[in-house]
């Protein structure tokens, strides 16, 4: 049987959280594994993105305006295609995934629901700061008399 794509990375991340949450008081959580594999999974997926946002925004303060409506188009169908393509490359690397261990897809449903979250929830956010600053200017323009 081959060994999926980055199991062992997910699992020694996922091992290292659930000892942490240990440490912490969150044993609950561990009593549920595919919800906590949900939010690890979410969680990682939120902070990957908001830190390759603020990476960005960083390097290009203009990323917003110019460059992120592209950006969500890209990512919506990345999203969206990536488990078929790893179906189209490895049916049976994506079949002993779904099969294995019932964590591996809560986890992998966690990240893209996270990575989704804090792209869109951003790019709304900055949307709305736009469109207040744009009331705002227009709301002092003084009418002209002719």
């Amino acid at each position: 049987m081959n060994v999926p794509i980055f199991q062992p990375q997910l699992n020694a991340a996922y091992n290292a959280a659930c000892s942490l949450e240990d440490k912490v008081g969150l044993k609950f959580l561990t009593k549920a594994p595919e919800i906590n594999a949900f939010l690890l999974g979410y969680a990682g997926g939120w902070l990957i993105t908001r830190g390759i946002q603020k990476t960005i925004q960083w390097i290009t303060p203009t990323f917003y305006e110019e460059h992120l409506p592209t950006v969500e188009k890209v990512l919506s169908v990345a999203v969206a295609s990536t488990p078929l393509i790893y179906g189209l490359i490895d049916p049976q690397g994506l079949q002993n995934v779904m099969a294995s261990d019932t964590r591996y897809t809560s986890g992998i449903i966690g990240g893209l629901t996270g990575g989704l979250t804090a792209a869109f929830g951003d790019a709304h956010k900055e949307r709305d700061i736009t469109d207040k600053l744009y009331r705002q200017i227009r709301k002092h323009d003084k009418p002209s008399r002719f």
